[in-house]
Formats: structure tokens, C-alpha cells, sequence
């Protein structure tokens, strides 16, 4: 039940005690208030997925779905200093669709980090290594490998 992951193993280890030993204004400390973009069709699992990374201190903005994630992606480059850290994109229903937001994605800023949540299917796992996803999870996947993930790649 793990995810496709490559996080190296002290890096995550470490990253997982410090969080587990630190208290909450610590761990917001160690974020930084990086900005994450949740784009989340799935309304319950969005609220979840949204809830689990502001607890660990992290700005996030929600996104129903592709259209509303390009909309917020404007909006969002339109303003000074209000830059997305991080993506988190799970295209398990609209899959072309959030596709087309990780191609802009990487058209705007290539060193964008991105972690893409998808079911267990080759083809979107290959488009996705081509645009250069820095981790993908499959489902199911521990909320715990998906929090290292945001950890490391913030």
C-alpha cells in the first residue's frame, strides 16, 4: 500500500521525526508558509486533503477541479509575491483536463513542484514523467508518504 515515490530514506526519516518532535508553531516555522494549490474534484477528500496540510501550517488554496485551478493560476501570477509553492493535482476524473493544467504549469515555471495524485494507470504516469511531476502517488497511498512529499518538496 505505499506510493511511487523517491525521497531519499534519511531525508524522509528525518523530516518525519522533526515534524513528529516539533510543536505546532515549529512546524509552521519549518514551512515557512509555503502557498500550496490543491486542485481536488472530489469535494470530501479535498476538505480532508486541505485540513491535513493547514495543520501542518501550510497556506492552501483550494481548486475544484482544472478549470478553476487555470483561473486561480492567473489570478494568483497577476499579483506580486503571492506565488504557489507547491502543487498538489489529482486527475483521477478529469484526466485530460489536468493534464492541460500540468502542460501550463510547466509552460509558466518549470521548476514548479508538483506531486500529482492518480489511479494506477501507465499513460498517465508516462505524460506525467514527461512533464516532469516530481512525485506521483497511486491510489491508495498513506497520508503520511504524501505529507514527506509536501515536506520535501517545499
Amino acid at each position: 500500500m505505499g506510493s511511487n515515490i523517491a525521497i531519499e530514506g534519511r531525508r524522509r526519516q528525518t523530516l518525519h521525526r522533526d515534524r513528529r518532535n516539533s510543536s505546532g508553531a515549529e512546524k509552521q516555522a519549518m514551512v515557512r508558509a509555503s502557498r500550496i494549490l490543491l486542485v481536488e474534484d472530489n469535494p470530501p477528500l479535498r476538505v480532508l486533503l486541505a485540513f491535513f496540510f493547514r495543520s501542518d501550517g501550510f497556506e492552501v488554496i483550494e481548486a475544484v477541479g482544472a478549470s478553476d485551478a487555470a483561473s486561480l493560476l492567473a489570478r494568483v501570477g497577476d499579483r506580486a509575491g503571492s506565488a504557489i509553492d507547491l502543487v498538489v493535482i489529482d486527475v483521477r476524473r478529469s484526466r485530460a483536463s489536468s493534464l492541460d493544467v500540468l502542460v501550463r504549469l510547466r509552460r509558466d515555471d518549470a521548476e514548479m513542484p508538483i506531486i500529482l495524485i492518480a489511479a494506477d494507470d501507465v499513460e498517465t504516469r508516462h505524460k506525467a514523467e514527461q512533464l516532469g511531476v516530481n512525485a506521483v502517488f497511486s491510489w491508495p497511498f498513506e497520508l503520511e508518504d504524501l505529507r514527506t512529499a509536501v515536506f520535501y518538496w517545499t
